[in-house]
């Protein structure tokens, strides 16, 4: 595996406020060799791989909200799902962490957790901060949708990482988004479509866009049946390996009053 593509994300507080891919230089033989390796504690749980150096028993909350998630994900979305191995990989201290980066990825900046996929399973990395099972939740959302799809717009799937890395009971009227979309909404401020999928590089994501984007799939997953099915006949096209066309165009032809529509789920959340 050489110079795969690497999503990473600087978290400042609880919100990202940059995301990039960058590239990076790997070592096959050593990572290889590192996961060939018995890790203190590993566990399976469906497609999950579970390497730690902890006792993993402390997580058993957090790993039954990830099957949970596996197997949510899909079926809200109605993509298909998809068994192949994600591995994730977690650590006890920062420090141990990034020693492990350090050692098998060149290139890398030091980031809180990221998600990996060149060609093979894809792979999550984290360390116990205190946002820890916010961003395996979140990392794992990366790896569930690129388990299932070829390809994930980069606005929809930092969008629904956005929705779902919060607790199942949490996600209609909780997320720390909520407050800031229910101002916007307030206003009569209605985010670009057009704007958001036309963003093609993570670096041009900062905190507006990850808000935005997560109000339009929380609008499509929470909202009028006719949003849902617009998300959902989008991504089975991607499924298919078919070009999707344009997600605003698809709405606006699909959703004709959408401006009415998506003002009136959010007044609807802030009751």
């Amino acid at each position: 595996m050489t110079n795969p593509a690497f999503r990473f994300e600087q978290v400042i507080g609880r919100r990202r406020f940059l995301a990039c891919v960058v590239a990076a230089n790997v070592s096959p033989a050593l990572f290889a060799d590192s996961v060939s390796q018995r890790w203190p504690d590993e566990l399976s749980v469906g497609p999950f791989r579970y390497h730690a150096n902890y006792s993993l028993q402390s997580d058993t909350k957090l790993l039954q909200q990830i099957a949970g998630l596996h197997r949510r994900l899909p079926q809200e979305l109605e993509i298909p799902e998809r068994d192949r191995e994600i591995h994730v990989y977690l650590f006890s201290q920062r420090a141990t962490y990034e020693n492990y980066l350090a050692r098998y990825f060149t290139d890398v900046p030091q980031r809180r957790a990221l998600f990996i996929k060149q060609g093979g399973p894809g792979m999550v990395f984290a360390y116990r901060s205190r946002e820890f099972a916010t961003d395996v939740r979140h990392e794992t959302t990366h790896a569930v949708l690129h388990n299932a799809l070829p390809f994930v717009p980069l606005w929809i799937d930092e969008g629904l990482a956005e929705h779902y890395e919060v607790p199942a009971a949490n996600r209609l009227k909780q997320n720390p988004h909520m407050r800031k979309v229910l101002r916007d909404a307030g206003r009569h401020k209605l985010p670009s479509l057009k704007k958001l999928e036309n963003i093609t590089q993570l670096s041009a994501m900062g905190a507006d866009e990850y808000r935005d984007a997560f109000a339009w799939m929380h609008f499509c997953l929470h909202g009028p049946k006719e949003a849902r099915a617009v998300l959902r006949n989008h991504l089975h096209e991607i499924a298919e390996h078919r070009p999707p066309g344009s997600f605003a165009e698809r709405m606006m032809a699909n959703v004709p009053d959408v401006e009415y529509r998506y003002f009136s789920h959010y007044r609807a959340m802030a009751a």
